[in-house]
């Protein structure tokens, strides 16, 4: 076998098992998001910088959207495929508007309040999610499908 199909072939193996890992590392941080449901409503933002993602997954209670306090909080950060989500208990008890606000606990990291913020967006209803992005689109095809009713 040449020197070129050895590491063509190394390469592949190298990135298939980053991509398992990276499957398994997801995998991981949905069954800990699943676990916080017993705490609550569940909401998950992403803050992203250059080759940097951080994940907050927070629980709020069931109070009206001006009251809706975080009852739980994990978050997913890490440079490597070995990060595990860890609880963030500087945003237990938070307001869910504040964050919205943009008013977070001092200390927390910035990566780590901005997806906070965005994760109260989501559960206050400010920000559309990806859901109802696609619900408000399938209305509008159906909307667009019907005919006027003429009168007879």
């Amino acid at each position: 076998m040449s020197t070129t199909a050895v590491l063509i072939i190394g390469i592949t193996v190298i990135w298939l098992a980053q991509r398992a890992l990276t499957v398994r590392q997801a995998l991981r941080f949905r069954r800990d998001l699943l676990a916080l449901r017993t705490y609550g409503k569940l909401s998950v933002g992403m803050s992203r910088k250059v080759g940097r993602r951080v994940y907050a997954g927070l629980t709020f209670d069931d109070a009206p959207a001006a009251d809706r306090v975080v009852t739980a909080a994990r978050t997913l950060r890490g440079a490597t495929v070995f990060a595990t989500a860890k609880p963030e208990n500087r945003l237990v008890g938070c307001r869910a508007i504040d964050l919205a606000e943009g008013r977070t606990p001092a200390g927390l990291p910035a990566m780590v309040a901005t997806a906070a913020i965005q994760s109260a967006e989501f559960a206050l209803g400010r920000k559309p999610t990806p859901e109802s992005k696609v619900q408000a689109k399938a209305k509008a095809a159906v909307a667009s499908r019907r005919e006027p009713v003429r009168a007879a």
